[in-house]
């Protein structure tokens, strides 16, 4: 696997629909991505009050905190929709050209800035909600 080029990320948001298409919102430019992975723990009446950290890890979570550009598009009025609602929304998130990253994410951070052109300026902050998956 190659490593993940987080220097520009293409967001897109997922349509909603049975029939699933990813609707492009904007590019981030600059981000950071963090990876975290926790082990499941499991334990025995002989083991008392200890537990152990099992070899294989738990479920890949996903933090994507970036800067971007946005269009007033469709995908950005989706965007905006799991802003206000609370919801996890399906993102599709492709680092430079070498890896996609597919799966549910809450926003927890969005903040819009619109200049006299019209250009959106975003910060945004994902976080995922469920395992994330790599293609």
């Amino acid at each position: 696997m190659t490593m993940m080029d987080a220097r520009q990320v293409a967001l897109s948001i997922s349509n909603g629909l049975t029939q699933e298409n990813f609707l492009p919102v904007g590019g981030l430019t600059a981000t950071e991505a963090e990876w975290t992975r926790r082990p499941p723990r499991a334990g025995s009446l002989s083991d008392g009050p200890w537990e152990r950290a099992l070899e294989e890890a738990g479920p890949r979570a996903l933090t994507l905190r970036g800067q971007g550009v946005f269009e007033a598009s469709a995908g950005e009025a989706l965007l905006l929709t799991a802003v206000q609602t609370g919801r996890a929304t399906r993102f599709r998130l492709t680092f430079g050209t070498t890896q996609t990253v597919q799966g549910a994410f809450h926003i927890t951070r969005y903040r819009r800035r619109m200049d006299r052109d019209g250009l959106v300026e975003a910060e945004l902050t994902l976080e995922s909600s469920g395992e994330v998956t790599l293609a």
